[in-house]
């Protein structure tokens, strides 16, 4: 739920979402993971709500904070989890040839595109992974990321992830 499209997200009771998930949280939950051999898949946002790519940096946030993140995640997750971009920012879509937010959320961007600009913004979100050292294999939609458009969206991560990886599963 939002605000605005400008507004900090909230919460179905109203609350604002945390902005990022500390290190210590990350810490625990790879305690949780590791004590309990849980395994599956774990998302990771690329750009932040367009608040800076991960690569270079996160308003806000102490660079040195995200790249120690990073660490533990590849570090202590990536033995039991998939790694997947859960779209570029998880709020408003971006224009990858400005960097700038459109006035509208990805969700809602994803219903009207087809695969010439889907598999461009899935790549994307790919590569930003895959240069912060992770293996990747697929995503993770948020909300009704492309329920207008599955077709699309599933061809265009499809040949992006082949693209990047060779991997065809």
């Amino acid at each position: 739920q939002y605000l605005n499209k400008t507004e900090t997200p909230l919460t179905e009771d109203g609350r604002p979402h945390v902005e990022y998930i500390p290190t210590s949280f990350l810490n625990d939950f790879c305690d949780v993971v590791e004590k309990w051999g849980l395994k599956g898949k774990f998302s990771i946002v690329p750009n932040p709500a367009n608040r800076g790519s991960i690569l270079e940096g996160v308003k806000g946030v102490d660079f040195n904070k995200v790249k120690e993140w990073l660490e533990i995640a590849k570090k202590r997750l990536t033995p039991y989890f998939s790694i997947c971009p859960e779209m570029m920012t998880h709020f408003l879509a971006v224009d990858l040839e400005t960097g700038k937010d459109l006035d509208i959320t990805e969700s809602e961007w994803s219903q009207t595109q087809d695969r010439t600009t889907l598999k461009p913004y899935i790549k994307r979100s790919l590569e930003i992974l895959l240069e912060a050292g992770f293996d990747v294999c697929g995503v993770t939609t948020p909300g009704s990321f492309g329920w207008s458009s599955e077709d699309e969206v599933i061809a265009s991560v499809s040949e992006a992830v082949y693209e990047l990886t060779g991997s065809k599963n």
